[in-house]
């Protein structure tokens, strides 16, 4: 058969050092180019982008400027590759289901599932077989790294197989199909104004470098709708809201990314609500958060877009729902999850080598079915200082977290302590912002937000372009309630035991004195702490009964004669 001029040749071991190697010079291009500048962009695929009249990928869900490494377990979908593939292990291409959109080239009579611009290496005395299923085709373009046979040994017809070069069509390591493929049509490739791997991917890095800008229209917040701000803690759970009827916009660091444990979605990503996460930083290594609440049923409508990566390197995480957006970057994916979507890489490496995992590593056929948009305005900012004042109590400002949460494209969002940089002449966008405190202790009473330099209504400040806001709220302490005080009542004083009586006495008036008792000779008064008097001195009795007036008591005197005592 006749070959096709030869790419170059690789290993197993080395696509990925040959990967970087390919790469190396436009990472420093990209490096140097410096901040992208804001720009629209009009509703548009990022995927399926028109080239030359025809969509960038030709509908394949993986499709990869360079190398292409495969150690992993299968993909649903169809790949394509503009450079060489290697493969480790078993795999399973257009796994599952058939799949949809998948290109046909001129003089074929089915659809291409595989598609390798380069030449093929296959793993040394390894029984490993690339199977390409659902009677898809396959085409490989260096003819000096395979033979291609459609008969067996004995000329008998047989679906197409791959072999090494020298090799049989009995051969193991191999590719093989499930239908019959002449074996002189396997190096045929598409005329590059078919598919062209290196005008795609001009298109798609500059369609990513302008996703990259657009302003975003979510953010990251906690349960209480706190917004969780950079650096994030490591592990850390956070929300995120999703706006019907717009492209949803999040930008997060790579270093973000990575720290965040859990992101829970509040709505879902729909065809008309797409997501966008912009991930910014020139490389990422590290976990992907797990999607709480989003499945496959979203994927088709989330992008994640590495717009200035040069390498992304995922370790550790639950299944990625949406697509890989990483036009500049080598793509390494460890961990043993699925991929949900499309993969736009300039190389990429499905697994690690001879690391079998206890799960598969899968690319899922859930392609990207949206259209994002944006639209970018000149940057009007103002100042804004957020401040805390104390009114009485123990507390200081410091207690308190103020917030400003902007809306809308473009807006921002400050918190901190007052006093911190974090909300002292900040940069905003022009907008509105709510404000908000949280934390601090009890017995505060929170007054009304007053700014100097801005319009505020109830909690809401308008910042316009040039101002310099500074809004203030002020907690009070809250005075303690008086605590009643107990009426005093008189210390119970007990009745003493009556002397004994000594006789007749020997005053000619005895027997006439007063007697202050209860019934039965008791003071009726003994068991509430009164007094018992018996005596002559009418004296005493009125100093005594003047004492208890003016106590609030009530004297009641009973006179009585004594009785002589029997002899």
């Amino acid at each position: 058969m006749t070959s096709a001029t030869r790419v170059r040749r690789i290993t197993a071991t080395g696509v990925v050092g040959a990967a970087i190697g390919a790469f190396g010079a436009f990472a420093l291009t990209a490096a140097s180019a410096g901040p992208a500048q804001a720009a629209d962009v009009a509703p548009v695929n990022p995927v399926t982008v028109p080239v030359d009249g025809h969509a960038a990928n030709q509908g394949f869900l993986v499709f990869v400027q360079g190398d292409v490494a495969l150690s992993a377990d299968e993909a649903e979908g169809t790949l394509a590759a503009g450079g060489d593939l290697a493969f480790d292990t078993d795999y399973n291409i257009a796994a599952g289901s058939v799949p949809i959109g998948a290109p046909t080239l001129p003089g074929d009579d089915r659809p291409t599932y595989l598609y390798v611009q380069g030449g093929v290496q296959f793993p040394a005395d390894s029984g490993a077989i690339l199977r390409v299923l659902n009677g898809g085709l396959t085409h490989v373009g260096d003819t000096s790294t395979y033979d291609a046979f459609d008969a067996d040994q004995n000329g008998a017809s047989i679906a197409y197989r791959i072999a090494p070069e020298g090799g049989t069509a009995e051969s193991i390591p191999r590719i093989e199909g499930t239908v019959a493929e002449p074996a002189a049509t396997v190096p045929r490739l598409a005329d590059p104004s078919v598919l062209d791997f290196d005008a795609s991917f001009t298109r798609y890095r500059a369609l990513s470098t302008d996703i990259g800008t657009c302003p975003a229209t979510t953010t990251l917040a906690d349960d209480e709708g706190t917004p969780v701000t950079s650096p994030v803690p490591d592990g850390s759970a956070a929300r995120v809201a999703i706006r019907p009827g717009v492209t949803n916009v999040l930008t997060v660091s790579a270093a973000d990314l990575d720290a965040l444990g859990q992101l829970t979605f509040d709505g879902l990503p729909r065809s008309d609500s797409p997501l966008v996460v912009n991930v910014t930083g020139t490389s990422f290594d590290g976990s992907i958060p797990n999607l709480a609440n989003l499945t496959n049923g979203q994927a088709p409508f989330v992008l994640w877009n590495f717009p200035d990566a040069t390498t992304v390197h995922v370790t550790g995480a639950d299944a990625l729902e949406g697509t890989i957006y990483a036009p500049r970057a080598l793509l390494q994916w460890d961990v043993t999850q699925n991929i949900e979507g499309n993969v736009i890489a300039a190389s990429f490496v499905h697994g690690v080598p001879a690391r079998p995992g206890p799960a598969p590593r899968e690319i899922h056929g859930f392609p990207f079915a949206a259209e994002v948009s944006c639209v970018t305005t000149d940057a009007v900012t103002g100042n804004l200082t957020l401040v805390k004042q104390v009114d009485g109590g123990t507390a200081s400002a410091s207690d308190w977290t103020l917030t400003a949460a902007g809306a809308g494209a473009g807006a921002t969002t400050i918190s901190g302590q007052s006093g911190s940089s974090a909300v002292t002449d900040q940069t905003v966008a022009a907008g509105d912002y709510t404000l908000s405190e949280s934390g601090g202790p009890d017995g505060y009473t929170a007054g009304d937000w007053t700014c100097v330099g801005a319009r505020v209504t109830g909690a809401t400040v308008t910042v316009e372009g040039g101002d310099d806001v500074v809004c203030t709220i002020v907690n009070t302490a809250v005075s303690p309630t008086p605590t009643p005080t107990p009426t005093a009542q008189p210390t119970p004083t007990p009745t003493g035991t009556p002397a004994p009586d000594a006789g007749p006495p020997s005053d000619p008036g005895a027997g006439a004195g007063p007697e202050i008792t209860g019934d039965g000779g008791e003071s009726p008064w003994a068991d509430a702490g009164s007094l018992a008097f018996t005596g002559y001195d009418p004296l005493g009795l009125t100093l005594v009964a003047g004492a208890l007036l003016l106590g609030g008591l009530t004297l009641t005197i009973v006179v009585a004669r004594q009785r002589a005592r029997r002899s």
